[in-house]
């Protein structure tokens, strides 16, 4: 399920022109238009891009990868009132169910889609959530960034993360999403909502990360599950379990005419007898 963060006077908006009588098919305002994701999966972000962290010191996005673990990433900005604190609260709680660790497990990184927020604002959210995983407020390996709006945009429209600032309200529209990157900075998963099943993030995290991280058992269930894109959730990978009744049909039949076959072969010898 997909949330979206708008003002009660953005919302009341949306929902009168979606209420109004179609006489002819009125478009919502572009700029709404713009609140979407569209998943590049597969497709590498680009690694070249600068932003700042938490500390007030500049990085490149590269600086985040190649640790050999899956990166998580979220896009929120750091004064959202309504949506982006639940969606990183949800976040935080189920990568601590989950049973995966920060920095050994996989890496992360938040940026913030707000050009006016300070680095003082990202080490906030930082210190507030890290402590929830187990981690410090200090670990190097969750980044949490603020960006200028070149850089901003090109990391969205890498990822397909469509957001629009409401000047009545003064806040953005957006999309609760969060992304799964693998260790070479290619997107693998997205992740919809502000609660997120701890086995979703789990499997996520695992396929992310080419099976690296994980227990020998974790990725031997999840041979058991497959994402399902119009939920986007994990299921049981139904086919498996029909593949698998096959074969045991198949092996009941073959040992059923072994026995049969064998008995035949022990009264044709007692009649020879």
């Amino acid at each position: 399920m997909r949330f979206l963060a708008l003002s009660q006077p953005a919302l009341a908006l949306l929902c009168a022109m979606l209420s109004a009588p179609v006489l002819g098919e009125v478009a919502p305002p572009p700029d709404f238009q713009k609140v979407k994701v569209v998943e590049h999966l597969g497709e590498k972000i680009p690694e070249d891009l600068t932003f700042t962290d938490s500390n007030g010191k500049p990085f490149a996005l590269k600086d985040a990868f190649h640790h050999d673990r899956p990166v998580v990433l979220t896009l929120v900005y750091y004064d959202c009132p309504s949506l982006c604190r639940p969606l990183m609260d949800g976040l935080v709680k189920s990568l601590k169910a989950s049973g995966l660790t920060l920095g050994k497990d996989y890496d992360a990184l938040t940026v913030s889609f707000s050009p006016t927020e300070t680095s003082a604002l990202a080490q906030q959210n930082k210190a507030r959530l890290l402590p929830v995983i187990g981690a410090a407020d200090t670990d190097p390996n969750w980044i949490f960034a603020t960006g200028q709006d070149p850089q901003i945009h090109k990391l969205a429209d890498a990822v397909g993360f469509g957001y629009t600032y409401v000047g009545a309200s003064k806040q953005y529209a957006h999309d609760a999403v969060v992304f799964m990157l693998s260790p070479d900075a290619r997107l693998m998963r997205y992740l919809y909502g502000i609660e997120f099943v701890p086995q979703d993030v789990k499997f996520a995290l695992i396929e992310a990360s080419h099976g690296k991280v994980g227990t020998t058992l974790d990725r031997l269930v999840l041979q058991c599950f497959q994402f399902d894109s119009t939920t986007h959730r994990y299921g049981l990978y139904a086919v498996l379990f029909v593949k698998a009744g096959a074969v045991l049909v198949l092996l009941t039949l073959l040992t059923l005419l072994t026995i049969l076959w064998r008995h035949e072969v022990k009264k044709k010898r007692g009649a020879a007898t």
